[in-house]
């Protein structure tokens, strides 16, 4: 048995791996930072196979899961005949000539039964599993939801709200309709017609048959059996070619619900097909990328009264902006208070044209039919020894091309759930760059101050014994992790520098959890930084902001306000560190009070890359020119306290020394604390000088 099980899941894996290369693209992205802790070990749910995504619901001490995966009634031979069926060595050669008219003309003559068979022996269903931990997991029941059997029964991407024991909604993917067999056979002739209209409507079927998926919404009374109150919920905009809707995470708030999900979409319209048709003989790479480029997932959201009824708010609250190469999807959603939370994949590319061709060119030096072949002699043991070293040793041009082409996930925060800001695109990843290893689809349960976040996982080394171990179900694709909020403790004070020029000193002080309270490290050390100086030209303006190793490096605007440090070198754990120095010179009379306030931007940490520290909140400062002692009024008090801290009776820490200083202004580097400045306050005090020390 075990042996029929290798053999299946290498069969399945050639498939995989054919079916990718023709397209090469990526893999299906005030809160606190959340750094995540990954669990070394994988996650167990017995014996289940091909799991792509979860949905997890803790109730108390129990963890509740809905998971996708494929089921399959397909055996050996079915297998071979449908690989080789499918992948002619007309078809291959097609693809690595980069001839589009050929490659449709040969898939009219693909045998429809081989096909026909093919596609109606598996399907996508979904399972149901409990949890005392949410690591070990015990299947309840592999089949809640789904016929199963044909590909155009398929459910997949569940998002479940656990209303009480007794009440369970759901909301799914699904196929919006399938093809009879009559009909594919249709379409596939079709294909090899001379007419562009006839060609373009049978490419136009093909694309809104089993991968046009809408969302459905069932019930339950208790998790495990389920019942179809409505199989189309949601369903795309029809806007272009092609598009598709899956993917939901469903919030529910009372009595009103909020989901947010998986919009994919081909930019082109029937014209654009029709140009390509019509030049088909011509259809070159630049036509690909164009199509790759109008391609895109991002995500969409809706709210409704009843989770039947839906209004579109906005089809992409988050997206991308380079096509397939930055599309954004599969989002999970956690509710804390009147704030919202985002997880969500995120596909990053450093694909060209030319990594594409040359992925299609590495097509007729794989001996992929000769390897097919020995499927259906069979010589099984020939066939394993070739696949392995096809994976092990054939494929290195290959792996170097896509070694920075995958999917990671990544971290938003919104205020409404409609306006979201990315505060790091990269909050996850897996072990490398490449599709293989790519991290997808988060859940995020979140209690008592810590998160917990299941999700899709590939495997480090693409190896013929990792790909086995994952197809036999001996490695689960699904990692989990765990995390807290994580804030950064920032300061702005008062002093003088070396020169005696009045600044205001700039710190990160620390990082804790916030829900704890509890002091901990930003992961790698602070690696850069933007802030934000606000405030107003009429009273103040900004001389001069420094920086110090090493947070040197500083580059700033002062009419904006601006000052960052791209690299910190090296990245350092903050403890009451000075980040930059900035020296203001008030403008404003004797009677105006100005704010300035310092808020950072950004506090990006060294690991995960990108990874935003929220500080926990900014810091603004009051100035009134001239009063030195800061008790709100320009005073004789004010020119004593002066006097006495340029003979050493008051510190610093006891005068307010940027009021102090900004009586009479110093010269280009800022301003420093003189008899003058005493002097010009007596001055104005007994009318001598206006309100402006003039």
């Amino acid at each position: 048995m075990k042996h029929h099980k290798c053999w299946f899941s290498l069969a399945a894996l050639a498939i995989t791996l054919i079916l990718a290369l023709p397209l090469a693209g990526p893999a299906l992205p005030a809160q606190a930072a959340v750094p995540w802790s990954q669990d070394p070990g994988p996650l167990s749910l017995e014996s289940e196979r091909y799991v792509t995504d979860t949905w997890v619901v803790k109730d108390g001490g129990t963890y509740e899961m809905w998971y996708s995966h494929g089921s399959t009634s397909l055996s050996i031979s079915g297998i071979a005949q449908g690989i080789t069926t499918l992948l002619t060595d007309a078809i291959l050669t097609d693809l690595a000539n980069f001839d589009l008219d050929g490659l449709l003309n040969d898939m009219a003559a693909i045998d429809i039964d081989a096909l026909w068979d093919f596609l109606i022996a598996g399907a996508g269903i979904i399972g149901y599993a409990t949890s005392a931990d949410g690591i070990s997991w015990t299947v309840v029941d592999p089949q809640v939801l789904g016929a199963g059997g044909t590909i155009f029964d398929s459910v997949g991407t569940p998002t479940v709200v656990k209303n009480g024991p007794t009440d369970y909604e759901m909301w799914y993917s699904h196929p919006r309709g399938a093809l009879t067999k009559v009909e594919l056979q249709a379409i596939l002739a079709d294909l090899d017609d001379g007419d562009v209209a006839v060609r373009k409507a049978a490419l136009l079927d093909l694309l809104n048959s089993p991968v046009d998926t809408v969302i459905g919404y069932a019930t339950s009374a208790d998790g495990s059996n389920w019942t179809v109150v409505d199989p189309q919920v949601l369903a795309g905009d029809r806007v272009g070619l092609w598009d598709a809707v899956t993917a939901p995470c469903v919030v529910k708030t009372g009595g009103a619900y909020e989901m947010w999900h998986t919009y994919a979409n081909i930019n082109l319209v029937e014209a654009d097909l029709d140009a390509i048709l019509n030049d088909i003989a011509n259809f070159d790479i630049s036509d690909l990328m164009n199509i790759l480029d109008s391609a895109f997932t991002r995500i969409g959201y809706s709210t409704s009264a009843d989770g039947i009824n839906w209004t579109a708010i906005d089809p992409a609250v988050l997206a991308g902006t380079n096509g397939i190469w930055d599309s954004v999807g599969t989002p999970s959603v956690v509710r804390n208070g009147s704030s919202y939370e985002m997880w969500y994949a995120h596909a990053r590319s450093d694909l060209t044209g030319t990594d594409i061709q040359n992925l299609l060119a590495e097509i007729p030096g794989m001996g992929l039919s000769a390897l097919f072949d020995l499927l259906e002699i069979p010589d099984i043991n020939q066939f394993l020894i070739d696949v392995t070293d096809l994976i092990d040793n054939g494929l290195d041009t290959v792996k170097a091309i896509l070694s920075d082409t995958g999917t990671r996930i990544g971290y938003a925060t919104s205020a409404d759930g409609a306006t979201w800001t990315v505060q790091n695109s990269n909050a996850l990843s897996g072990a490398t760059a490449s599709p293989w290893s790519s991290v997808a689809f988060p859940r995020v349960v979140y209690g008592t101050g810590v998160y917990e976040m299941w999700f899709t996982q590939g495997i480090d080394v693409l190896s013929a014994q990792n790909v086995v171990d994952v197809l036999q179900g001996d490695i689960l694709p699904l990692g989990y992790a765990t995390g807290f909020n994580l804030v950064a403790e920032t300061s702005s004070s008062l002093g003088v520098d070396g020169g005696n020029i009045a600044i205001v000193v700039v710190n990160i002080d620390s990082a804790k959890n916030s829900f704890t309270g509890a002091p901990v490290s930003i992961p790698g050390g602070v690696s850069a930084y933007s802030a934000l100086a606000t405030f107003n030209p009429t009273g103040i303006e900004l001389i001069d902001i420094s920086g110090f190793s090493p947070f040197d490096g500083i580059v700033f605007d002062l009419g904006a306000g601006t000052f960052a440090v791209a690299t910190v070198t090296p990245p350092t754990q903050p403890a009451d560190t000075t980040v930059a120095n900035i020296a203001p010179r008030l403008l404003g009379d004797a009677l105006t009070q100005y704010d300035l306030t310092i808020a950072f931007q950004i506090i990006q940490a060294n690991t995960p890359p990108e990874m935003n520290v929220t500080e926990e909140g900014s810091t603004t400062l009051t100035f009134l020119r001239g009063d030195a002692s800061g008790n709100g009024t320009v005073s004789i008090a004010d020119a004593l306290a002066i006097a006495q801290y340029l003979v050493g009776i008051r510190t610093v820490d006891q005068i307010e020394p940027i009021n102090a200083a900004g009586v009479v202004h110093g010269g280009a580097g800022g301003d420093t604390i003189s008899i003058a400045d005493a002097l010009a306050i007596a001055q104005y005090l007994v009318g001598l000088r206006d309100a402006n020390y003039e």
